[in-house]
């Protein structure tokens, strides 16, 4: 409608994080929260502002923003939705975080996931951060992609982040190496079972993309992967832990502040016409925000979601190999040994078999090396799992 005067939206956090540069807009940046300067950069021109509305979005609350100071540029915010982060200063390490975060049957039960973890299985933690080989990159993003994709699909949803799968794989690797990000990864053996890769500019990072196997959905990775992540926080001395959009119920639990997305409006106000253009864009986006937080409160868009949920669920389930139909407690088996075959759940057609394995694991405490997994020769759809003091049957249809 205003072609010519109004320009398109840029992303901020495409820029600040992935580009490292806001120098079209912006010539200084303040984070309030730490009261330290994140940068200093000139402007790259001031003639983009003459005559001209630019919209900046995704500006974190906490980041100041402050454009050329040329008289006539006037920039106006306006909220846009909730971001959530750990402010780490509050805090000299783990320990004294979680105590102040959490109950004392909280922090036992944190714990004990992963001491649980670590008893059913080899694990081991890394944090890839300014070094990592290209070929072992290559192949945790490989198993990161279809580590999302398989929870999509689980959980009837559409990961926007697979979209731009390309992109972020492609700038990755040299953001690692340069230090501007970070990947964490918690394997079984040499199994990635939770993928996190994160983005850093000085003393902040930035929780980019998650995921994990829910195979192992019983032991809690997600939570043992936060603790591990904010453990290597506090020893190489971050500032700030941040979680950015998104309303997840975990978040909740573990943040100490939030604040608000902000949409810069930057414009040229010796122009009548920019004036007045940029009047009515700052009251559509504040009627509309606030419309959309007020729908977000109500019990109508919590149901209008759900019922989105379950439609793309229908629509993306695939089957399996096989269905489990029921999973029963019972006695070890003692039919003949010829009436049974040992499997591996390495092969992709048992591979079905994995959660209730691990279910097994976590159920009876014990470690993989302890647990046998059986076929039934009779009755093909028929498993057994079992250890030395107990077994679960598992019926499967095709």
């Amino acid at each position: 409608m205003f072609k010519g005067i109004c320009n398109e939206p840029i992303d901020f956090l495409l820029y600040f994080l992935e580009r490292r540069t806001t120098s079209m807009f912006f010539n200084r940046i303040d984070n309030t929260l730490l009261q330290k300067n994140v940068t200093n950069e000139p402007l790259s021109s001031n003639k983009i502002f003459q005559g001209q509305l630019h919209t900046v979005f995704d500006v974190p609350g906490y980041l100041l923003g402050q454009p050329s100071k040329n008289e006539g540029i006037i920039c106006r915010k306006v909220n846009m939705y909730q971001g959530y982060l750990i402010n780490l200063t509050n805090y000299s390490n783990l320990n004294e975080y979680l105590k102040s975060n959490f109950t004392s049957k909280r922090r036992t039960q944190l714990r004990a996931y992963k001491k649980r973890l670590e008893i059913c299985f080899p694990i081991s933690y890394r944090t890839y951060y300014g070094s990592m080989e290209k070929d072992h990159y290559d192949h945790i993003f490989q198993e990161f992609k279809l580590m999302l994709e398989k929870r999509s699909i689980e959980k009837g949803i559409i990961n926007d982040e697979l979209e731009h799968w390309n992109v972020y794989e492609e700038i990755a690797y040299e953001l690692i190496l340069d230090k501007k990000a970070c990947l964490s990864v918690i394997y079984n053996g040499t199994e990635p079972i939770s993928i996190c890769f994160n983005l850093i500019h000085g003393k902040v990072i930035y929780g980019c993309i998650k995921s994990h196997d829910n195979d192992y959905s019983k032991f809690s990775v997600g939570f043992v992967d936060l603790l591990k992540q904010l453990e290597w926080c506090f020893e190489q001395n971050f500032e700030i832990f941040d979680f950015l959009k998104g309303d997840y119920e975990y978040k909740s639990k573990w943040i100490d502040s939030d604040y608000y997305f902000q949409k810069y409006i930057i414009y040229d106000s010796n122009s009548p016409l920019v004036n007045l253009v940029a009047l009515l864009t700052l009251t559509r986006y504040k009627l509309l925000y606030s419309l959309a937080r007020t729908i977000k409160k109500s019990r109508g868009y919590n149901m209008i979601q759900q019922h989105k949920a379950n439609k793309r669920r229908r629509k993306n389930s695939k089957r399996t190999a096989y269905l489990v139909k029921e999973c029963e407690i019972s006695e070890i088996p003692r039919k003949p040994q010829s009436l049974i075959n040992p499997i591996c759940l390495n092969e992709t057609k048992f591979s079905f078999l994995k959660k209730n394995l691990n279910d097994f694991l976590f159920s009876n405490k014990c470690s993989i090396g302890a647990v046998n997994v059986f076929k039934d020769v009779n009755k093909t759809n028929v498993f057994y799992i079992c250890n030395d003091t107990s077994a679960i049957k598992i019926t499967a249809i095709l």
